[in-house]
C-alpha cells in the first residue's frame, strides 16, 4: 500500500492486481495492473531503501558488511523504466534519514554512532563544523550540500517529511573543542527541528535529561505537514528494557516516565498521548499515522498479536478491532497510512501468520468501500 502526496491517492499492488482510490474516492480495481519497476538488489546480501515510500523514484543500496566497512553504497535513480546507479565509494555508514524532497531526494547523516544499536560513547561531542550533514540529490542524479539553515549544532537521529516540511529529532552536540571566543553550547535533551516551505527550523524540546543515555538513535518520527508524531523505542515506564529486548538499548533510562506515550508536535507545542496502559509495559510502538487530532499506532507486544490502537490527549488508549475473515480468522495490523483530514487505511494479515497470512485484506475506516478481492 503506497500513497502519493502529489496526486492525493492510495494505491495498492501486486504482482497481477492493483486498484487506487482517487481523490477522496473509493478503491476501485485498475483495468490494467499499473505497472512498478522495482530497483534491483539482492535481498540475501544488501539492504534497499526507498526515499520516503516505495513507489519513489530514488533509492539508496548498500551491502549487509559490519559498520565502517566499504559497503557499495550506491544511488539508484529511476528514468523511465531503468535504475541509472551511482555508487557512492566514500559512505561506509547507513544514512540518518533518505527522504524525497524538492523533486529529487536528501540524505540525512549526522557524527552520530550509526555502528551501535541504540548508543555508543559520548557521541553527542561535536567534531565537526555542523552536527547534520544534508546531500541532496537533484532528477539527474547530481549532488549538492544545502544548509537548509539548521542550527550547525544539532545532531539528527532520524528525519521525515511530508511535502515541503520536514522534521528531524536529535539533541544539539556539545563542541569537542571550542573556538577561541566561542560559547561552550550544546544540551544533552531530546528535541525536534521542524521546518515549513522555505524555514526556518523550530526547535521543540521533547525530553530534558542528563547524561550520555540520550543518545537514542532509535527514535522514530513521522512528519505530517500539520504536525509531526514522534514515539520512543521499546522501553519500560521506569526506564528500564522490556522484557523481550536483546540487549540493553542504553537510552532507555532518557525516556522514564515518557516511555508510554506518543508525541503530537505542533509549532507551538508538544503533547503525550497514551498508547499502552500501566499493565502492558512490553508493549511498544511498530509504526503511528495521524488523523485530525489522534494518533492511530500499530502497538506489538510479546505475549499477544499486534493491534490498532487509536491515541487522543487526555484519555486512555483505544483499541481498534479489525473485523475477522475467512472462517473468522483474526486479522493482524501490518501497515497504516492516513489522508487528511479523516481517512484512514489498515492493511492487515488474515489467518496465518503475520508473515505467511492466509490473506492480505485492506480496510478503511469510517468511509463506505466495496470488497475487493486481489
Amino acid at each position: 500500500m503506497g500513497d502519493e502526496a502529489k496526486v492525493a491517492r492510495v494505491r495498492v499492488w501486486n504482482d497481477s492486481f492493483s486498484a487506487h482510490a482517487p481523490g477522496d474516492g473509493t478503491l476501485v480495481a485498475d483495468q490494467e495492473p499499473e505497472q512498478w519497476t522495482p530497483a534491483p538488489f539482492e535481498p540475501r546480501t544488501q539492504t534497499l531503501v526507498y526515499a520516503s515510500n516505495l513507489l519513489s523514484s530514488f533509492a539508496f543500496r548498500r551491502d549487509n558488511v559490519p559498520c565502517l566497512v566499504k559497503d557499495g553504497s550506491t544511488l539508484l535513480v529511476l528514468k523511465g523504466k531503468k535504475w541509472r546507479e551511482k555508487r557512492l565509494p566514500e559512505r561506509t555508514l547507513l544514512p540518518q534519514a533518505f527522504l524525497a524532497w524538492d523533486g529529487g531526494a536528501l540524505f540525512v547523516d549526522s557524527p552520530v554512532g550509526a555502528c551501535g544499536w541504540a548508543t555508543s560513547s559520548a557521541i553527542e561531542r561535536l567534531d565537526q563544523p555542523t552536527g547534520t550533514v544534508f546531500t541532496q540529490v537533484s532528477s539527474n542524479g547530481a549532488t549538492s550540500h544545502p544548509s537548509l539553515d539548521l542550527d550547525p549544532s544539532f545532531m539528527a537521529w532520524a528525519g521525515s517529511r511530508a511535502e515541503q516540511s520536514l522534521a528531524l529529532v536529535g539533541t544539539f552536540g556539545i563542541r569537542a573543542e571550542p573556538a577561541p571566543g566561542e560559547d561552550v553550547v550544546g544540551t544533552r535533551d531530546i528535541a525536534v527541528m521542524r521546518r515549513h516551505a522555505q524555514g526556518p527550523f523550530k526547535a521543540t524540546l521533547i525530553v530534558h535529561a542528563e547524561g550520555p543515555q540520550t543518545q537514542s538513535v532509535r527514535t522514530q518520527i513521522r512528519e505530517f505537514g500539520a504536525a509531526a508524531l514522534l514515539w520512543p523505542p521499546p522501553v519500560r515506564d521506569d526506564g528500564t528494557k522490556v522484557t523481550d529486548a536483546v540487549a540493553n538499548g542504553g537510552d532507555e533510562i532518557a525516556w522514564a516516565g515518557h516511555a508510554s506515550s506518543i508525541f503530537l508536535i505542533k509549532d507551538d507545542a508538544a503533547a503525550e498521548l497514551s498508547f499502552r496502559s500501566t499493565s502492558d509495559q512490553d508493549c511498544y510502538v511498530q509504526d503511528a499515522t495521524l488523523v485530525g487530532e489522534s494518533a492511530y499506532a500499530i502497538v506489538a507486544c510479546p505475549s499477544s498479536a499486534a493491534r490498532l490502537v487509536r491515541a487522543r490527549l487526555g484519555v486512555p488508549p483505544e483499541p481498534i478491532a479489525l473485523p475477522p475473515l475467512i472462517d473468522h480468522a483474526p486479522c493482524t495490523p501490518v501497515q497504516i497510512i492516513a489522508r487528511a483530514p479523516d481517512d484512514l487505511w489498515v492493511r492487515a494479515a488474515c489467518g496465518g501468520t503475520a508473515e505467511k497470512p492466509d490473506v492480505d485484506a485492506v480496510f478503511r475506516s469510517a468511509h463506505p468501500q466495496q470488497p475487493l478481492l486481489f
